[in-house]
């Protein structure tokens, strides 16, 4: 009688042991999967957020070379990048900050688009700031240490 129940209860602690063990193996998968999809989402969002700061920088490129009446230059810059180029690349940071930027980016952004050049010249520069600040904010200061501002 001992010796069965002895080895009904090694059965039982056996299954119980084994049941935890799927139990913890599972909450492990959950967990990776759950920095996995953090990770591609973070990632995401750092493309879409450098997307925005390649427009910008295309941007101030092109308003320095008209404002210093450097016309070949311009007329090379238009070349690699032609207007069809310039709204694809406005249209994919849009729809980047809108799926996986936060609100306060996307906001940004858009108040940014609006910017008549050279009126709101120092607000312009304002934004840049903001958006960068924000960025920094949300991916971290080591990711964007220091971009050069290119003056027009």
């Amino acid at each position: 009688m001992a010796t069965a129940t002895a080895g009904c209860a090694g059965v039982y602690f056996t299954w119980l042991s084994g049941a935890q063990g799927r139990r913890h193996a599972e909450q492990l998968a959950d967990r990776a999967e759950s920095a996995a999809e953090r990770t591609r989402v973070r990632e995401q969002r750092r493309d879409a957020y450098l997307a925005v700061l390649r427009l910008r920088y295309l941007r101030r490129k092109q308003l320095k070379y008209r404002s210093q009446n450097r016309q070949e230059d311009l007329r090379n810059l238009e070349r690699s990048y032609p207007p069809g180029d310039h709204f694809r690349m406005t249209m994919e940071a849009r729809i980047g900050l809108s799926l996986f930027g936060s609100p306060e980016a996307a906001e940004l952004f858009e108040e940014w688009a609006e910017i008549r050049y050279p009126a709101e010249k120092a607000r312009e520069a304002e934004l840049y700031q903001a958006f960068l600040t924000q960025v920094r904010r949300e991916l971290g200061n080591d990711l964007i240490l220091s971009i050069p501002d290119d003056q027009p």
